[in-house]
């Protein structure tokens, strides 16, 4: 478990450096706000609509997903999202990484080299298969991922977590299942 959160903060740290250019030349070009976990009414509209694949639909100009998506070609997953399927994905944003601080952890200690085999593992615990949307979801207990453990969805208030993340933006569609970007990082246990 504790090698889960070491590989999480460096890939904070390696996401945050390498994109923080790219993310200033994309700021320039957007016409679409995007501030923490709030989308512009551009993008929602868009994304009823499937563009590719989910690892392309991450890919989408979305300064939000760069870490997951950082994560998810480190691994190999991209091409696992690329084909196949269908899944429904549940994609921590960026502000969700940021939340993963050595107080929350317990530990100060980043390793010096990141097993991408246990990155994989917290990954797969984000993808489900089958081709869920928020309103499937809602009538749903769990859920089973593709690492192997169940996620459990409840909704409280009108607001509907799994594994005690919020679904911050839903059913963005893609063309081989569903991305629901989430506030948290869902750790296995």
């Amino acid at each position: 478990m504790r090698f889960f959160i070491y590989i999480f903060l460096a890939l904070l740290i390696v996401g945050t450096s390498s994109c923080a250019k790219k993310k200033t030349e994309l700021e320039e070009k957007s016409d679409v706000e995007f501030e923490g976990d709030v989308i512009g009414e551009r993008e929602r509209e868009e994304a009823s609509i499937g563009e590719g694949n989910i690892y392309e639909a991450l890919n989408m100009d979305n300064e939000g997903l760069k870490m997951v998506e950082n994560a998810i070609r480190t691994t190999g997953l991209d091409t696992v999202l690329a084909q196949g399927g269908p899944y429904t994905f549940f994609a921590p944003s960026d502000a969700a990484f940021d939340q993963l601080t050595e107080e929350a952890l317990g530990y100060s200690a980043v390793p010096d080299s990141i097993e991408n085999e246990e990155l994989r593992n917290i990954l797969l615990h984000h993808v489900v298969k089958g081709s869920f949307m928020d309103a499937e979801i809602a009538q749903m207990q769990e859920l089973e991922t593709m690492y192997g453990g169940p996620l459990e969805v409840s909704t409280a208030n009108g607001q509907l977590t799994v594994e005690g993340a919020s679904i911050v933006f839903g059913d963005r569609e893609a063309d081989n299942g569903y991305i629901h970007i989430i506030d948290e990082v869902l750790i296995p246990n």
